[in-house]
């Protein structure tokens, strides 16, 4: 799939739906339970790749829970329900495993000390889980777009965002979050990350924050903003992008 074609209509779709953004920057607390038998009739295969121990991988994507998982390609889609019901430990032994996927991103045009939540008016850009698109996997990363139909956000000082996995937990010492910097074309350490499981079943909730290192940056459409790290035990790491979709002029 090309990536840049994907985020343009995944932009264009955003305009037609014409997204109304929250007014409120709180966080929100993802509580949504996978249904993994609705999840494996309803998965689109976006990839295939050969893992480290030479399997042969499929990717699939069920766009309305938002999931996002990994399974061996000679088994069927079905197996993932079977599997996944039984526990992220238990698919981690069968080669199976589970990626992060964004739930929440905000630009914000002040930092941390001026506005602790990110939700001053008019002083802010949010996405949240309806507005991020799958426009591309490959064996090791995951592409989201955020969609929206701005072309710049300008004067930014702090960027944040939060990712969510179903069962599987990379907290620990395997996740790592990072923000863009658009000056240097690089990813940096987020000033804070961290991980933490909440409900029950558990759903493991990633966040990270990074105010002291942005510094009045300007992103542009088609950039990324921000990335997930972890580690899939006996694999390597895996990461999950955000990036800006592609704007309309």
């Amino acid at each position: 799939m090309d990536r840049m074609k994907a985020s343009v209509c995944a932009a264009v779709v955003a305009m037609m739906m014409g997204f109304v953004w929250s007014a409120s920057a709180q966080e929100e607390e993802s509580t949504q339970q996978v249904d993994w038998e609705d999840a494996a009739y309803y998965a689109e295969l976006m990839d295939t790749f050969v893992n480290d121990d030479g399997v042969l991988m499929a990717t699939y994507y069920d766009e309305a829970q938002n999931v996002l998982w990994s399974q061996p390609a000679s088994e069927p889609v079905e197996a993932a329900a079977d599997v996944f019901a039984q526990g992220g430990e238990y698919a981690m032994t069968l080669d199976f495993f589970q990626w992060i996927v964004p739930t929440s991103l905000w630009l914000c045009e002040k930092d941390e000390g001026d506005d602790a939540n990110c939700d001053d008016a008019g002083s802010f850009f949010k996405w949240s889980t309806g507005d991020f698109a799958l426009v591309d996997t490959s064996a090791t990363v995951a592409y989201y777009d955020a969609l929206d139909t701005a072309c710049s956000y300008p004067g930014i000082e702090r960027v944040r965002a939060t990712g969510s996995s179903n069962l599987t937990d990379y907290c620990d010492s395997n996740y790592n979050g990072y923000y863009w910097n658009p000056e240097t074309d690089n990813f940096y350490n987020a000033y804070e990350d961290s991980c933490s499981g909440l409900g029950t079943p558990t759903i493991y909730r990633y966040t990270l924050d990074d105010s002291p290192n942005v510094d009045d940056f300007t992103y542009g459409d088609s950039e990324r903003a921000a990335r997930f790290r972890f580690l899939v035990p006996g694999s390597t790491y895996h990461y999950t992008e955000i990036w800006l979709a592609s704007c309309i002029q």
